[in-house]
């Protein structure tokens, strides 16, 4: 099988509002922080992200998130950059459907990061499971880890966390959890994000993948940092 830049995972209706979305993965990237990774892209499929983002309707593919940039928020994805590019490419044709049944072929032993931008629970689980299970590694984190509709991907995601009560609450509710912290002092419950303590780029790391490896994992901690850390951002 000839292998291209992209594949559409799923079209469909999000599970936030019933608005048409579309799922794609990307081959390759330049991200120094995942290291080489297929990214996974959960966008508007009728709207470009530039527009979706200015009229409010990223909620179709971001949920209760609050930084999405709609809201004034810390949202660290450039949309005009890759977001826009891979969306111009899907309504030119470029990128097509990927049957469940060729799954192993095109991404066996490779890394992948759920939800480079969009939440990756909008990604139909059986797309999850199965993706998480061909993976060498695979991360994930979502913010509608309170929605219990959602609960299901636990052993893939982490709650991404805001705040030290948010933390605590995912961890009442079973989920291991990302939290941007400003003092950057792990508790015992953490461990301090591998790359900044090691340099360790996520593809070779893979602890954010929920708690299906081992449900006694500690959850991540990492400092605010980046373009629009101002704003208490993270750039992954």
């Amino acid at each position: 099988m000839t292998k291209q830049a992209g594949y559409i995972l799923y079209e469909g209706l999000s599970k936030i509002d019933n608005k048409p979305i579309v799922v794609i993965a990307t081959m390759k990237t330049t991200n120094r922080k995942t290291g080489d990774m297929v990214q996974t892209w959960i966008m508007r499929s009728d709207i470009n992200p530039v527009e979706v983002s200015q009229s409010g309707s990223d909620v179709s593919i971001c949920g209760t998130c609050p930084h999405r940039q709609s809201l004034g928020g810390d949202c660290y994805v450039n949309i005009g950059q890759a977001p826009l590019s891979i969306f111009k490419a899907y309504k030119r044709g470029r990128y097509h459907k990927l049957p469940f049944a060729d799954y192993e072929a095109i991404f066996k032993g490779r890394a992948i990061r759920f939800g480079a931008y969009g939440d990756p629970v909008l990604i139909p689980f059986a797309i999850v499971q199965k993706l998480a299970s061909i993976a060498t590694k695979h991360t994930g984190y979502t913010h509608q880890w309170q929605d219990a509709r959602f609960n299901e991907y636990k052993p893939y995601f982490m709650a991404s966390a805001d705040s030290p009560s948010e933390a605590g609450q995912a961890l009442v509710n079973g989920w291991r959890y990302f939290r941007v912290s400003r003092e950057a002092m792990p508790n015992n419950n953490e461990v301090e994000c591998l790359s900044v303590t090691k340099s360790i780029a996520c593809a070779d790391c893979g602890l954010c993948n929920g708690a299906s490896i081992n449900d006694r994992a500690k959850s991540i901690v990492i400092t605010a940092h980046g373009s629009r850390s101002n704003k208490n951002g993270v750039a992954i």
